[in-house]
């Protein structure tokens, strides 16, 4: 055995069979058993759970597909690729973008007429069906229609309304015209509008839309196609790529066979092994242009009839955790486990429990068999945990989102009623005087346009009537001879009945006109409103009016004067009741939870103009803008392809039209990993507080004993004397400090005594070979002492006198190092510095020696002393010098060395105290400034040198 081996334990430990059978049942099958069943109940769970989830979401996408096979839905759909169509260079040709514009339609355009930036130059590009025999319209027909669609700019902006243009009508007509349509074409941009024509052939399509940057030198087009020269079979596989689980399948039935077995045209939910087949009605539009193949006429010789029907197949995988696709491979793992560990066990039992192994195996093994029980259970018990509470804040987050906006709703309601009551108090501000001083009803009219958003108000007099109206509040729909005979002619019927002095029993809302009797609402309701807002009926956009009886206060009797009549549109009123809502004041955006709410209010057909009012909160989010034009109370769910999670809910409000549409957004991914990791850290503190046992007993206790003996050796014991007799690395450790300390006296001992070029020497040698010896090395030698060192030290004491020399001889080394030399030697109170060339120094040797030298007098000089000395550049021997048996001196020797000694006696008289020599001057290269003082030999030398005073570095 090897001696670094000879203590471990090598002994087996006998264990009896029942204990170490129960152990291995306990700690490693009972877990993996229970985990794995335990994923078995989550998966089947789960997907009990969340099936009626994805079949939602696929009735949403069924949903779609179904608007999608309507043939102008999915036009329209087409119009944000032509308006992001950008050609290559070399096909900007009007040719060329007719063909680009036919492919991503999946057709061919009957007509398209491209228009420049102004909309006066107009380029018409057709194709001629063998089977259309009219001629077709020429480009100058369409002038018209051109012009008045492109000063609006739809693309710019948003809330153009060109139908609402006086032309818009006439121009309508003319497309019927030219067409043969069965009724008027009103071109909207941006969108496709659908109509029939016999003698062209049936359905015909209109889109108009403009191109994002222009392409070919044309700013737009409006392109006219027929339905029947539509591909149909590329339109189905583009839906099909956007929902890949999509299949339009065909039923053949007959009239009569459809009557007596209707279940052929069963639609629902048919379960297969592997998914869920969802069967439902395509739209009555697309099953009118599949029959009849967009045409008039329903060409069909037999009495079979190819209904086409949706299917959805949902596969089983969208309901089912992730962890059903692993869960075979866990199966045969835990078997693979579960024998690898019965073999080990069975071997234990043959064999014993050997124990000779190192510290690190054995913890990994203790690690193993304690984490592996708590493991499979925590972790699947917190990720259930997690899925709850997902499940918990998003039906908190819908159920918040659905009182906010029910909340908002009966806000709404109350504004009204505030809207109520603020015009009754207006009108009681109303006295005979002011009713008759013309000058202050329109000041009084004036007060209300500030606090009331009214379309117009009118004060009727038996004489007259005064009316102001507010154009900026007015819908173009609402002011047509209908509603002019409502507003005008009605308050004055109601006006005078209510000042007859006999009442009739005659209907008092019957309106002769004509000599035909007509019966009008709006005077019932002006005679019984006093206030309150009552809608009338007369056009698309929804108005409201209020009249209030006018009394004579100032008469006993208060006789009825007259009438004030308000008149209020949906978009004046939203808009200023969405500008002092709650969530307006955090921008239509709050965050509950983990999700974040974004708040639309956006207009319907019967809201009133956009110029008006165009919306609230996040209008613009392309989402919202699709619910809201489905103008219904619905909830969907969407999920982007980086697997995101969107609600969208929307309220739609019928008596003041509008659509309220809440955003609801949440990155599932960072939701569902920070739980995991919160579950993964209390995993961990219990593994943590489970392995710290065990190494208390195997790890802590040994190193809590180097760490005391650590401590002595610190507090000035030079003796290690710790035994760690384990047989393991500890023991091995413990040799290596005890090495370690006895490394580390010899090399402080050596530090107090020997320079530390003396000690990089002896650290740099390869050798343990310390005989004398030398190399010649560039270096700058200093000789520095006290000026006046006698006088100064001539009452000292020797405590004084050491405390003095500690002092400059301090100041020196930490300048000395501070600058890359040592100091050499300490002779009385002279020292001796050099500096040595070095590679890892930037600058000279030279420039160091002088720098430390300037410096060293300057901090002496703050200290109220003063130095002199010599200082001598060159080539000297540095080396062990000294006995091959006897003691040695790391140190230089030369010429330099003693010129700088006999410089220093130079030195003594000049005024700056430091002489350098010619060489130390050549290799400053100007960098100081200095003082030719003479040319003088020096004792011990042969020749003359040219002396230099020392002032500063430049």
């Amino acid at each position: 055995m090897p001696a670094e081996s000879s203590n471990r334990i090598v002994r087996s430990i006998e264990i009896s069979a029942a204990p170490l059978l129960l152990a291995w049942f306990l700690v490693l099958v009972l877990p993996l058993v229970g985990s794995l069943l335990a994923i078995d109940y989550f998966i089947a769970e789960y997907a009990f759970f969340a099936e009626p989830g994805e079949i939602d979401k696929a009735r949403q996408r069924i949903e779609d597909c179904r608007s999608l096979l309507v043939t102008e839905n999915f036009l329209t759909s087409r119009i944000f690729l032509l308006e992001n169509m950008e050609l290559p260079a070399e096909s900007q040709t009007p040719d060329k973008l007719q063909q680009a514009i036919d492919r991503t339609v999946f057709g061919r355009s009957l007509t398209s007429v491209f228009f420049d930036a102004t909309g006066s130059k107009l380029t018409l590009k057709s194709f001629r069906p063998a089977d259309l025999k009219r001629q077709l319209p020429p480009a100058a027909l369409f002038r018209k229609q051109v012009q008045t669609l492109t000063k609006y700019n739809y693309l710019a902006n948003s809330n153009a309304e060109p139908l609402e243009d006086p032309e818009a009508q006439r121009n309508a007509l003319q497309l019927q015209q030219m067409f043969k349509t069965i009724a008027p074409v009103f071109i909207r941009p941006g969108q496709v509008v659908k109509n029939y024509s016999v003698e062209f052939g049936g359905e015909i399509f209109f889109a108009w839309f403009e191109f994002k940057k222009a392409q070919a030198g044309q700013r737009g087009c409006l392109a006219v196609i027929r339905g029947c020269d539509l591909a149909w079979p590329e339109i189905l596989r583009d839906i099909k790529q956007k929902h890949p689980a999509f299949n339009l399948t065909l039923k053949t039935s007959s009239i009569q066979r459809a009557i007596d077995y209707p279940s052929q045209f069963f639609c629902g939910i048919k379960r297969q092994k592997d998914k869920i087949v969802i069967t439902a009605p395509a739209d009555q539009r697309f099953i009118r242009s599949w029959l009849h193949k967009s045409g008039n006429r329903l060409d069909q010789s037999s009495p079979e009839f190819s209904i086409p029907f949706i299917e959805y197949h949902l596969s089983a995988e969208s309901f089912q955790h992730n962890f059903q696709k692993i869960r075979k491979n866990l199966g045969l793992a835990a078997k693979a486990l579960i024998m690898l560990s019965l073999i080990q066990l069975m071997h234990m039992l043959l064999f014993g429990i050997n124990l000779n192994i190192s510290f690190k195996r054995r913890i990994l093994a203790s690690v193993m068999l304690v984490s592996l029980f708590p493991f499979a259970f925590l972790s699947i018990g917190f990720y259930l945990h997690q899925q709850y509470d997902a499940f918990l804040a998003r039906m908190n987050m819908l159920q918040h989102v659905e009182i906010s906006l029910v909340q908002t709703n009966n806000e709404l309601k109350q504004f009204m009623a505030q809207l109520e009551s603020t015009f009754i108090a207006f009108a009681r501000k109303i006295d005979k005087a002011l009713f008759y001083d013309e000058e202050a009803v329109r000041k009084l009219f004036k007060e209300m346009d500030a606090k009331l958003p009214l379309s117009a108000v009118a004060l009727h007099r038996p004489a007259e009537t005064i009316a102001t109206e507010f154009p900026d509040r007015i819908s173009p729909g609402s002011q047509n001879s209908t509603v002019s005979f409502v507003e005008r002619f009605m308050p004055r019927r109601t006006l005078s009945l209510l000042l007859e002095k006999e009442i009739t029993r005659e209907r008092q809302d019957i309106v002769m006109v004509a000599g035909t009797a007509i019966k009008n609402a709006a005077i019932a309701e002006s005679m019984s409103s006093n206030g309150k807002l009552y809608y009338v009926d007369q056009t698309q956009s929804v108005i409201w009016y209020s009249t209030i009886k006018l009394y004579d206060e100032s008469d006993p009797e208060m006789p009825f004067i007259g009438l004030l009549g308000g008149k209020f549109e949906a978009g004046p009123i939203l808009d200023a009741y969405l500008k002092q809502i709650s969530i307006a004041a955090s921008d239509f955006c709050e965050t509950y939870g983990d999700y974040t709410i974004k708040y639309a209010f956006l207009p319907t057909e019967r809201t009133g103009a956009r110029r008006i009012w165009a919306g609230s909160g996040f209008k613009d989010e392309a989402s919202i803008k699709k619910m809201a034009r489905l103008e219904s109370s619905e909830t969907l769910i969407e999920t982007d392809r980086a697997g995101n999670i969107s609600y969208l809910i929307s309220r739609y409000n019928h008596n003041i039209p509008h659509v309220a549409v809440a955003l609801v957004t949440s990155d599932l991914r960072s939701s569902s990993y920070l739980p995991a990791v919160g579950s993964l850290l209390i995993y961990l503190c219990l593994v943590f507080y489970l392995v710290g046992l065990l190494l208390e007993r195997f790890f802590v206790a040994p190193v809590m004993m180097l760490a005391r003996s650590a401590e002595q050796i610190a507090r000035g014991n030079d003796v290690w004397n710790l035994a760690l007799p384990t047989g393991d690395e500890f023991e091995e450790l413990n040799n290596s400090f005890s090495e370690l300390v006895v490394g580390l006296q010899q090399r402080n001992m050596l530090r107090d005594y020997v320079s530390e070029d003396a000690i990089s020497q002896i650290e740099s040698s390869e050798t343990k070979d310390m005989a004398p010896g030398g190399e010649y090395i560039e270096a700058t030698i200093i000789f520095a002492a006290l000026r006046n060192y006698a006088g100064l030290t001539a009452d000292f004491t020797p405590e004084q006198t050491v405390e003095l020399i500690n002092r400059f001889i301090t100041s020196g080394d930490n300048l000395v190092k501070k600058h890359g030399g040592t100091i050499d030697k300490i002779i009385d109170n002279t020292l001796m510095l050099v500096f040595r060339e070095s590679e890892t120094q930037t600058d000279s040797h030279a420039l160091r020696a002088v720098r430390t030298a300037l410096e060293l007098a300057a901090e002496m000089h703050q200290q109220s002393l003063d130095i002199y000395a010599g200082i001598a550049s060159g080539t000297v021997i540095s080396g062990r010098i000294g006995s091959y048996s006897g003691k040695l001196d790391f140190t230089v020797i030369g010429d330099q060395v003693n010129l700088a000694a006999r410089l220093k006696s130079e030195a003594v008289d000049s005024a700056s105290g430091l002489i350098i020599s010619g060489s130390t001057m050549r290799q400053l290269k100007g960098a100081g400034r200095v003082n030719f003082l003479r040319r003088c030999s020096l004792k011990g030398k042969s020749r003359e040198y040219n002396i230099y005073e020392l002032y500063e570095l430049r």
